[in-house]
Order: C-alpha cells, then sequence, then structure tokens
C-alpha cells in the first residue's frame, strides 16, 4: 500500500470523512467503510487534515483553505 505521492515505507489510513462528523449512534463498519478511507503518507495525511488537500478524496474537510488543488484531486482520483 502505498500514499499518491509513491511513497510507501509508512502510510496512515485516514478517514475521508471525520469521525466526529458522524452522529453518535454510527456504527463502525460505516465510519470505517473502505469507501471513507485512503491510505496517505504522513505528510499528506496532515495536509489533509489541515485544507491543503480540500476535495482530494472527493469530500470537503471543514477545514478546507484551498477549494481549488486541482492536481491532488487528480492524483488522488488515480489512487483511490
Amino acid at each position: 500500500m502505498r500514499c499518491f505521492c509513491g511513497y510507501d515505507r509508512h502510510v496512515d489510513i485516514c478517514h475521508k470523512r471525520d469521525i466526529a462528523d458522524f452522529p453518535d449512534n454510527t456504527l463502525l463498519k460505516t465510519v470505517n467503510h473502505i469507501d471513507n478511507l485512503v491510505a496517505l503518507c504522513p505528510t499528506h495525511h496532515w495536509e489533509f487534515d489541515n485544507g491543503y488537500l480540500v476535495g482530494a478524496v472527493g469530500i470537503e474537510p471543514t477545514m478546507g483553505y484551498y477549494p481549488h488543488n486541482n492536481l491532488a484531486n487528480y492524483l488522488l482520483s488515480q489512487f483511490v
């Protein structure tokens, strides 16, 4: 498994939709469904969580600062 950037020595399995955005009664199998997960290197995980890869995996993080990151959109769409 590797990040879209090619890094494969360590990847984080990240939630596309933040866990806190689900209702409290949501089952773990829904929160952790494969459609809600993406493998990212530590750098891209941080960038995603902090809004630098906004829309890159098909969602808009609540902290999004850069809504027109077309390169990231393309690269991640090829991976997931």
